[in-house]
Parts: structure tokens; C-alpha cells; sequence
């Protein structure tokens, strides 16, 4: 029904309220809508080709083979003799008409105030792809929509009432009502970036995350997606879990910082059994304890992909730990596991060292700022005779970081035989290149240090990878002391210039390891290693010998050596 004036029919402005995705603006509309869909479900649903015209030239909004949704009702009819009139779209000006394959389409002719216009009408949220464009003439334009399926509901009619429920974060008792969500800045922010889609810190809620899949996603066939510290919580989770499933461009996935609990955690394990295409997970801070654990390590029995996953910051205790080493004596593919501040205890290191003894693929453990004994200091046993100790690498008294360059001495071997040196090497095998009999670090590595970028630029010019990975004397390479203070921008131009990010220190961590901040630990993921097949540090062949004794210690000496020189066999503590 229509009155004058227009803009203030009840359709109108219905569906311009609609338009504008305000939930605040909808609620005075909740018993209408509801009152209205359970009508429309009661009519049975309409596969047919209708169409819709508008009197603007829509024809640079619409692009092939891309989807877009209709929030609103749309009225649209089956007779074109319709739209020609005057009173409709007309036969003159900028004209854009709408040709729909729909699916669920509801015939109201016998229901409508004018039931000559044999008028077909479109549900909310309907989502179409658009198939072609025609231009027949100047003032024209003819689109092809198909209607399809989103890859998750943005509107669910249950068969017993007619409310459509709205994915929410809000409390499960709060009034159901249409889902007409949409956020505007979200997905302006995910057409500008490209394949790698950072979404970090912008309030995102779990009505936000079917935006975020259809637009970055599917669309967009993003390969790493941060959505750290947001506001997503298990329903959220729910829908990231489906896409996991059968999504095949996503590789790395950070959720860092947000609210997905057991629950969500549970949800998203269970995609990792079917998914073969994710290699890096981090769920860090996540209210996840022993339940949802448990759900990650029984998936990781069967996932083959996955190589790096983070779950720090999460209560699981020691029982979390007994859950991953039972879990990691099976699988083969894991390089890194994140247990940073998960009240893990001596107790839980027992269930880790015994894995360790067959595992020889997890290379990288973080178990910093964890209940352990001996100031801070973890002793896994590996094997019946062998030890070693894990530091946080920044704790450390002597540190090279931790005094000034004019303090610095010599250190010829990258294994010092200080006290609280984690790994004591005594070998013939000559050490990784390091400086020469000086006791003075490179102006490289100084202006590295103190953040000169402009200095580091310059002197880039004239350098080779030697100059670059060169090992000072005080037994670190400029990329580590990068990392270890800070400087986010010189780490970057180190990774992009291809500094080698698998040289130790003398303390035996990576630059990786000496990072201070998240930001610069997520440059080396998103930055290729383009010499990690490649090794500068040459080979080296062992002998079978049948003694068990002979062959445990060469074993023990095989372990630490390629720990140091090869970078094969790091296992460290953040």
C-alpha cells in the first residue's frame, strides 16, 4: 500500500531502516517483522526468473562474478510490460534493470493492494552473484543475478515459528529479530588490502565474521587472516570453524586475544581434521583450559598440515601438557608449540620430555613465564643421559643486549662457557663465521642496534649476505639485535633484503627468539624465507657405530652440534 507522501509509506521506510543495518533503529519493528515473515513462510517459495528496475545507472556497482546482498524486501515482477511504465522505470533516462534467477522468490499478486503488477517479492538478506551485464543502449543497463546460498545463514526462518534469529553477541535471552546486519568500515578496510587481510584491534564482533569470510575469504581468497584482539566468542568461532573445513586459500590464522573459550576451541579442532591447507594457528589468551586442550591435541593425532600453533596465555596446566606430548609422539608435522603462561609446572615438563625423546620434529617449544623451578630455568631430560636448559633470552645477566657496545668482548665460539649458558659445547668443528680477533662490532650492527635506519640503508648499498649475517664478537648478527630491541622497521629491512634468520646466538636462540614484540615475530611469517631450503653452514656425516654406548654419545653430540650449526634442532624458550 502507498500514500503520499512517499517517504512516508510504511514499506518505504521499513526498508530504509533496513538499509541502514541499525540495530537500535529496528527494535521499534520487531512484532511487525515477525508478524510479517511468518506470513510470507506460510506462502510457498517461487523458482522462477523475475525482474526488478531502478531508475540510476547501477552498472559500475555490480561486478561479474562477484556476490552482493539485498538487506532489504525487494519487489520485483515477472512482467517487463510493468517496469515500461512511467510510473515504474519508463523507457527514457538512466535505467538499470535487474534480470533475477531467484529461489525462494514469494508471489503476493493475490495479497497486494495492486494485484495487476503481478508482483514477486524477495526476502531480506538475499545473496546474489552476478552472472552478466548487457548495455543495449546509452541510457541501459541489463543485469544477470542469480540467486545462491551464503556460505553461512545472514538470515535463519526455523520451521516452527517465523522469528529469524540474528547471530549474536549479545545474551542468548535477548529478543530474536531479523538479521540485517552490516558493517560499512569493515568491509572497506577488507577491499583495500590484498591477500594478506589484518583486521587486529577493530572491535569486531561474531555478527562481523560472516563479513569477514564472505569478503576476505571468498572473495578475496585471503592466505592470512589476524584477527587478534577483537570481541569473537564461540559463535564467531563456529563460523571460522566451517570455512576451515572446505576453504582451501587460507594458510595461517591468527585469533590471538579474543574470547573463543573450550567451546569455540572445540569447534575449530574439529575442522582440523578435515583440513589439509592451515600450517599456523594462534590462539593465544583465549579463556581456553583443559577441555578445549584436550579438543586441539586429539585433532593433532590426525592433522598433517598444521606447523605452528600457538596457544599461550591459556590455562591448561599440566594436564594441557599431557594432552600435547600424548598427542606429538604421533604427529610429524608440528615444528612449533607455543605453551607460554599456561601454568605449566615441573610435573607438566616430565609428559614433555618424554616426547621429546621420539619427536624429532617439533623444533621450536616456548615455555616462558611458566611455574618452573630454578629461577625461571626448565631442565628437560632428553633421553636417559642427555640435558638441556631452556632460558628465556632475555633474562639473562651477561646477555650481549643487555650491556653497551663498548662493554662488548670477543666471543670466538657461539657456545659460551659461562654459568648460565643453556647448551655447553666443547668440539673441534669451527664455529659459524664470526668477527675477526677485534674486539669492535661493525658500524652495520652498531647502526642496527641504535635504530639508524637511514645509516642502515646506506650501508646496505656496499654490503653482500656475509656483511650481513656477520656474527659479531659479543656472538650475535645484527638481525638479532634488532629483534631484541625493538626496531620494527630494520627487522623488516633485514627479512626483505634476505638476512638469515637461522643463525643462533650465543645463547643458541634465533632472531625469532630474541623478539620483543608481536608485531615483529609476525614479519617473519609474513616475510619469505627465500634461503630457508638453503644452508651457508655446510654438512655434516656421521658413522654408525654398533657400540650402544659409543652410539648414545655421538647421538648426544649429534643433537647439540646440528642445534647449532644447522639450526634443525632449536628448542627455546620466549
Amino acid at each position: 500500500m502507498e500514500w503520499e507522501p512517499r517517504d512516508e509509506c510504511l514499506y518505504y521506510v521499513l526498508n530504509k531502516i533496513l538499509r541502514t543495518e541499525n540495530r537500535q533503529k529496528l527494535k521499534p519493528w520487531y512484532s511487525y517483522l515477525r508478524l510479517i515473515l511468518n506470513a510470507l513462510q506460510k506462502l510457498p517459495p517461487q523458482k522462477l526468473t523475475v525482474w526488478r528496475g531502478v531508475p540510476l545507472d547501477l552498472n559500475q556497482q555490480y561486478e561479474i562474478g562477484k556476490r552482493y546482498v539485498w538487506w532489504a524486501f525487494s519487489s520485483c515482477t515477472r512482467s517487463l510490460a510493468v517496469l515500461e511504465s512511467e510510473q515504474f522505470l519508463g523507457k527514457h533516462g538512466p535505467r538499470t534493470l535487474f534480470n533475477i534467477e531467484c529461489q525462494n522468490g514469494k508471489t503476493i499478486r493475490s495479497h497486494s493492494y495492486i494485484d495487476v503488477e503481478d508482483e514477486i517479492l524477495l526476502l531480506p538478506a538475499a545473496q546474489f552473484e552476478v552472472i552478466s551485464k548487457l548495455k543495449p543502449s546509452s541510457d541501459l543497463n541489463i543485469i544477470h543475478l542469480r540467486q545462491v546460498d551464503p556460505p553461512f545463514p545472514l538470515i535463519e526462518l526455523p520451521l516452527t515459528t517465523m522469528t529469524v534469529r540474528l547471530k549474536s553477541h549479545f545474551n542468548k535471552d535477548e529478543e530474536q529479530l531479523p538479521n540485517s546486519y552490516q558493517n560499512d568500515k569493515l568491509e572497506q578496510l577488507i577491499y583495500t588490502q590484498g591477500h594478506d587481510m589484518d583486521l587486529k584491534r577493530q572491535e569486531l564482533i561474531d555478527n562481523d565474521i560472516p563479513i569477514v569470510i564472505q569478503r576476505a575469504i571468498i572473495d578475496k581468497k585471503c592466505s592470512y587472516l589476524n584477527l587478534r584482539s577483537n570481541k569473537i566468542t564461540e559463535e564467531g568461532a563456529q563460523c571460522l570453524a566451517k570455512v576451515l573445513q572446505s576453504h582451501t586459500s587460507l594458510s595461517m590464522l591468527q585469533i590471538a586475544e579474543n574470547k573463543v573459550g573450550d567451546g569455540g576451541v572445540h569447534l575449530i579442532a574439529q575442522a582440523l581434521y578435515k583440513n589439509t591447507h592451515l600450517n599456523f594457528l594462534d590462539l593465544t589468551n583465549n579463556n581456553i583450559k583443559h577441555k578445549g586442550a584436550q579438543s586441539l591435541a586429539e585433532a593433532l593425532r590426525a592433522n598433517s598440515t598444521l606447523e605452528s600453533l600457538y596457544i599461550g596465555a591459556n590455562q591448561i596446566g599440566d594436564s594441557g601438557a599431557q594432552c600435547f606430548s600424548a598427542a606429538l609422539k604421533h604427529n610429524t608435522t608440528l615444528k612449533t608449540l607455543s605453551l607460554d603462561i599456561t601454568g605449566v609446572t615441573d610435573n607438566g615438563t616430565i609428559y614433555l620430555a618424554e616426547m621429546l625423546t621420539t619427536n624429532t620434529n617439533l623444533t621450536n617449544l616456548y615455555l616462558d613465564n611458566n611455574n618452573l623451578t630454578n629461577s625461571g630455568r626448565l631442565g628437560i631430560f632428553v633421553g636417559k643421559r642427555r640435558k638441556r636448559r631452556y632460558l628465556p633470552p632475555q633474562c639473562l645477566p651477561d646477555h650481549p643486549e643487555c650491556i653497551s657496545p663498548d662493554e662488548l668482548t670477543n666471543i670466538n665460539k657461539i657456545a659460551g662457557q659461562s654459568e648460565s649458558s643453556p647448551i655447553l659445547i666443547e668440539t673441534t668443528i669451527p664455529s659459524p663465521t664470526t668477527a675477526t680477533s677485534s674486539n669492535k662490532c661493525s658500524d652495520f650492527y652498531l647502526a642496527c642496534r641504535n635504530n639508524k635506519i637511514e645509516e642502515v640503508q646506506a650501508l646496505l648499498e656496499t654490503m653482500d649476505t656475509n656483511d650481513i649475517d656477520r656474527v659479531e664478537p659479543n656472538g650475535m648478527t645484527a638481525l638479532h639485535a634488532a629483534c631484541f630491541h625493538g626496531h620494527l622497521e630494520i627487522v623488516k629491512l633485514l627479512l626483505m633484503v634476505g638476512a638469515d634468520r637461522a643463525i643462533q646466538s650465543k645463547y643458541g636462540n634465533l632472531p625469532f627468539g630474541e623478539a620483543r614484540t608481536d608485531e615483529i615475530k609476525e614479519l617473519f611469517y609474513l616475510i619469505p624465507n627465500s634461503n630457508r631450503l638453503q644452508s651457508n653452514k655446510g654438512t655434516i656425516e656421521w658413522e654408525i657405530i654398533d657400540d650402544d654406548d659409543i652410539v648414545d654419545d655421538a647421538t648426544q653430540i649429534r643433537h647439540l652440534l646440528k642445534s647449532t650449526f644447522d639450526s634443525t634442532s632449536e628448542l627455546t624458550s620466549m
